[in-house]
């Protein structure tokens, strides 16, 4: 399968020649060189992009969500977070009925508990347009935990370098907290260029221009010369 962004005539395949098998309730890290395909490889996966068979080049259809199990519940978490001009509390449960403690452990695992006891109005403060700036880091943090509190209801977890903007320690805790301990047991697909995390994955896969090398386990594995298992 070819796969393309649009279907202007003359483009080249972005990502071609894809067979991607993940486990289910497997933690799999996308890693590569910028450009590589690793975001347009999620929007894939969620039917976001368009696509040719091949022999059919001329008849670009809307790609098809394949990958998931029918019926099953995805949450993604874009590379450029999406905050609502409400309260931070609204932005992470988005609609959603008030759980205390899923809610707290949300917060705890995702590093934001310090953020909140230092604004006067906590998880009531509003944010965005017309109340208080969050940072990048911040902001990334209050996407994912939206992602995070739907984890009782969702199946798939997609996160597009969802750590990118948070400092090492801050990183680390929530890579350990969520990925690993509170998303257990879910499909993670991770996009990331923070390879010290790589060892703790079942599964990493290295995008490699218009293609993927699916190399299993740990980093060592990732670093080989073409060795990995091309499909």
């Amino acid at each position: 399968m070819d796969i393309y962004f649009d279907k202007h005539e003359g483009d080249s395949p972005v990502i071609s020649n894809l067979k991607l098998r993940i486990p289910p309730g497997t933690l799999t890290l996308i890693v590569g060189a910028f450009g590589a395909g690793k975001s347009v490889l999620l929007k894939t996966l969620l039917g976001e992009t368009y696509h040719t068979d091949s022999g059919s080049s001329d008849q670009v259809r809307r790609a098809e969500k394949f990958f998931f199990r029918e019926g099953a519940s995805v949450a993604y978490v874009p590379q450029t977070a999406w905050i609502l001009n409400d309260t931070i509390r609204n932005n992470i449960i988005f609609g959603r009925p008030y759980d205390e403690e899923r809610y707290r452990e949300t917060i705890i695992a995702c590093a934001l508990a310090t953020d909140l006891e230092s604004l006067k109005a906590g998880d009531e403060t509003e944010v965005g347009e017309r109340g208080v700036t969050l940072s990048g880091g911040q902001k990334q943090r209050v996407s994912l935990a939206r992602a995070v509190y739907r984890r009782d209801e969702c199946e798939y977890f997609l996160f597009d370098d969802p750590l990118s903007a948070l400092d090492a320690h801050v990183g680390q805790w929530v890579f350990d907290r969520v990925m690993l301990k509170m998303l257990r047991g879910k499909t993670r697909l991770i996009v990331t260029h923070q390879l010290q995390h790589l060892p703790k994955a079942d599964r990493v896969l290295v995008m490699q221009s218009n293609t993927h090398v699916d190399s299993k386990g740990s980093s060592a594995d990732q670093k080989g010369e073409g060795d990995g298992k091309q499909e």
